[in-house]
């Protein structure tokens, strides 16, 4: 008995960094009939495009570098901010060897986490399975924002002192590097004009957590940061202006405009594909 199959021909259509247009048809075999459709891409979800290479352009330049070369370069840049973030946070959580929870309480100690823990898992996800670019953006925008925050608060209402090791990366090193990241690496797509305004839910959510430290310790973890002090609400709004205004900083710093022959990271990548089925021959 012979067996008979349908197979039918896709083109897919991607952007420019990808493969030409008179490169990308491709057969394979399938039972549907013919589907034209518009879906939000994903490097995993429709179609694995990793094995793609760059195309060579008619003015004689190689397109793009391959992903696999454009995730080493992303591994280069974020591995010394994981290492930063990671010895300045183990630094300030320890004392005499010891390691000290109510440490957790300053904000420095929480940017400084958030920024390594969100590097490592873009680090991750673009080495393996490259599914959270959207997320991602959002969230390393948003722990940029902190870490500058940091930086800023650090050097002008504190002691800003940088004799200690945990001081130096945590006040100097992690938010320098951080933003080097979120600078080399823009996200593809603008953000929505309102991202920066959800970047500051976390540290009003902080605010709590504060005012009840600094009731258990029975002073403020900040000086100018008094929750016992009449100024404290002028204080608070101070601050969150000064995040709002970092915030939109960074978010207008990420989406500037990128050259026609930019490399994209995959792991960035967030275009629309559009996936054209049409029936060919029976074999």
């Amino acid at each position: 008995m012979t067996s008979r199959c349908n197979r039918w021909r896709i083109r897919l259509r991607v952007g420019p960094w990808r493969q030409s247009p008179e490169s990308t048809a491709r057969s394979v075999d399938a039972g549907a009939a013919r589907v034209v459709g518009s879906v939000t891409h994903n490097p995993v979800s429709i179609l694995d495009f990793r094995h793609l290479r760059p195309v060579a352009r008619q003015d004689g330049r190689v397109g793009q570098p391959s992903p696999r070369t454009s995730q080493a370069i992303l591994a280069v840049i974020r591995l010394p901010i994981i290492a930063a973030a990671a010895v300045g946070w183990f630094a300030a959580m320890t004392s005499d060897g010891h390691f000290v929870g109510a440490d957790w309480m300053y904000f420095s100690e929480c940017s400084t986490f958030m920024v390594g823990l969100v590097q490592l898992v873009a680090l991750v996800d673009g080495l393996t399975v490259n599914r959270l670019g959207r997320p991602l953006r959002i969230l390393r925008g948003a722990t940029t924002s902190y870490a500058l925050v940091t930086l800023l608060i650090y050097a002008t209402l504190l002691a800003a002192d940088y004799a200690s090791l945990d001081s130096k990366l945590e006040h100097l090193a992690v938010p320098i590097l951080a933003l080097a990241e979120w600078l080399i690496v823009p996200p593809l797509l603008k953000l929505r004009w309102f991202v920066p305004l959800l970047w500051t839910l976390i540290p009003l959510a902080y605010l709590p957590l504060y005012v009840y430290a600094c009731g258990v310790f029975g002073e403020p973890l900040y000086d100018f940061l008094d929750p016992r002090a009449g100024d404290f609400g002028q204080w608070v709004l101070i601050l969150v202006v000064a995040f709002v205004g970092v915030e939109y900083a960074v978010w207008l710093a990420g989406f500037r405009r990128r050259p026609a022959d930019a490399p994209a990271p995959p792991a960035e990548l967030d275009e629309r594909v559009s996936v054209e089925v049409e029936p060919g021959r029976r074999v």
